[in-house]
């Protein structure tokens, strides 16, 4: 788990996502759930405290062209 302190630097009600700006001056698009929170509450500008967690894609393997499943 990550925390990080970021300001809000886009807001799209219409989608409810946000554009946070890290400490480093990076920019992430987040996807908010609406039963957790309403984006039409935050303004540019406000600085919020995040927790998060990153994934890694570590392996992938092709599926056979004959069908999505086969049997083992």
């Amino acid at each position: 788990m990550i925390h990080s302190e970021v300001r809000v630097a886009a807001i799209n009600r219409a989608t409810n996502t946000v554009t946070l700006r890290g400490p480093r001056g990076n920019l992430a698009d987040v996807d908010v759930n609406p039963a957790l929170a309403d984006v039409s509450k935050l303004c540019v500008g406000d600085k919020l405290n995040v927790a998060y967690q990153q994934a890694l894609l570590i392996h992938i393997d092709r599926l056979p062209k004959r069908g999505i499943r086969e049997r083992i």
